[in-house]
């Protein structure tokens, strides 16, 4: 190989100037040494050697152009007589040496190509092992399990990652089959000569001493020279199920509280009409004995008992600086297949630079999706396709808003007025959110435009201190 790519840089343009030079001495010492030797011997087979010298480094034209000079060099210098025998012997020896050139320059030209080509490939080696020891560092070392399954579920590799997860020590689940901790991969190894895909799944898995987890797993099938393949990358989801879990619980008990309170209000207002009624019906003559004026006394009196019980329930967590932006940009994620699937379109203003708000993060994000879910059902009853979320801070509030061009509300005053006539589910579920705005000094509002309709989500900025935010706090409720 070295001496391939020596052959090669014979004639290279790093090497052409000192080799041309040198080949014109060469030529000139030959016809120096043809003219001053004066027995009939001719000297001019050594032209061949400053051609074949010279030839890589020069075009054809040019080439045909040396080695007309050196036919003319031995002709003149030479013990040749001039004459017309000599235009001949003149072409035979240009075709000769200009032959000769050309098959050297030739080869020479072909031992560059091949030393070049040699070199990409060289290069392109390196490369490709480089990439595979990149590629086999990443695998290694990466957080997921990764697997790759032949067509009868048997594990041909994995990492790291998978030997832990799947409770295997290091190197032992190579052979293996993966039917006793993933049956699901197990199948679809199983039906590999269907057609490629590739998709992502969540299913229950087991690790080698038996225990039971949560696993996400997206995978795909392919071709090899040995048959069908299955590659799959796995995660224990077990702690995400856990937190969503809880996530969920907080958001139930956070929602039936507020449900609870509501129910709670109501009641005391109707033990406050008992009450009133009660003493009413009390003041007349011989009424004061009757056994169903007693009774309504004590309904008034359960009533009232039940409705202290509001006082009891439990206060909401304490609110924190949440990002807006982020926050926004989850529920976007969310909530934007659900308005895709009806064809509705969702465009999203949120200005730069928002400041982090006061708010509970589960609160606010519950918030923002009970407002979005009431602006689609509004749009599909109304065939309104395009709703607009806009982001922007205001003089003393950042303010959320959901705007859409169909008709307003009719009785906006019962938007967020629970067990009212005609508030319904949507008046429900407004009401919750409001209540959870109110809870960390923010607010929900119907605010009703000249084409359209919004609901506003208002919340105080983060840089006010927690105990302006406090005191903002107490003022709302106060009201």
């Amino acid at each position: 190989m070295a001496k391939l790519l020596n052959l090669a840089n014979f004639g290279s343009p790093a090497n052409c100037t000192r080799t041309l030079v040198s080949g014109f001495a060469l030529t000139a010492a030959i016809a120096i040494l043809d003219w001053k030797i004066e027995p009939n011997i001719s000297f001019g087979f050594l032209y061949l050697f400053p051609i074949l010298l010279m030839a890589p480094c020069l075009s054809r034209t040019e080439l045909a152009g040396v080695a007309a000079l050196c036919a003319i060099l031995r002709e003149a210098f030479g013990p040749f007589v001039w004459g017309v025998e000599s235009l001949p012997r003149l072409g035979l020896v240009v075709t000769a040496l200009l032959g000769t050139g050309l098959f050297v320059r030739e080869l020479a030209r072909n031992q560059r190509m091949a030393s070049e080509h040699l070199r990409r490939i060289q290069a392109e080696l390196a490369l490709r092992r480089e990439a595979e020891e990149q590629l086999r560092e990443l695998v290694e070392r990466s957080p997921a399990a990764i697997l790759t399954l032949d067509a009868s579920g048997k594990v041909l590799a994995a990492n790291l990652a998978a030997d832990q997860i799947l409770g295997a020590e290091r190197g032992t689940l190579a052979g293996e089959s993966i039917m006793p901790y993933l049956p699901v991969l197990a199948s679809v190894a199983a039906d590999g000569q269907g057609p490629l895909f590739r998709t992502m799944m969540e299913c229950r898995g087991r690790r080698r001493g038996g225990e039971a987890f949560l696993a996400h797993v997206g995978f795909s099938t392919y071709q090899a020279p040995g048959g069908s393949r299955v590659a799959a990358i796995l995660w224990d989801a077990s702690e995400s199920l856990q937190d969503r879990e809880n996530l969920q619980f907080d958001s139930t008990m956070t929602t039936l509280r507020i449900l609870a309170g509501a129910v709670l209000h109501e009641v005391r207002n109707l033990s406050m009409a008992a009450t009133v009624s009660h003493a009413s019906l009390k003041d007349f003559p011989g009424l004061a004995g009757n056994a169903a004026v007693r009774d309504l006394g004590s309904v008034a009196r359960g009533l009232e008992r039940m409705a202290a019980s509001e006082l009891r329930i439990a206060a909401p967590r304490a609110p924190a600086a949440v990002d807006l932006a982020e926050a926004l940009e989850e529920r976007r994620i969310v909530i934007q297949s659900s308005f895709q699937d009806d064809g509705l379109i969702v465009h999203w203003e949120i200005a730069p630079g928002l400041p982090q708000v006061w708010a509970d993060n589960h609160s606010l994000l519950q918030i923002l999706s009970n407002v979005a879910r009431s602006s689609h059902r509004a749009m599909l009853e109304q065939g309104i396709g395009e709703l607009t979320v806009t982001a922007w801070m205001e003089p003393d509030h950042v303010a959320v808003r959901f705007c859409h061009a169909g008709r307003g509300a009719p009785l906006p005053e019962r938007l967020f007025q629970p067990f009212r006539d005609g508030a319904g589910e949507t008046g429900l579920e407004l009401y919750v959110s409001r209540v959870m705005a109110q809870s960390f000094g923010g607010d929900l509002l119907y605010e009703s435009q000249r084409k359209g309709s919004c609901l506003a989500v208002k919340l105080s900025p983060a840089y006010e201190t927690t105990g302006e935010s406090s005191e903002t706090n107490s003022h709302s409720s106060s009201r």
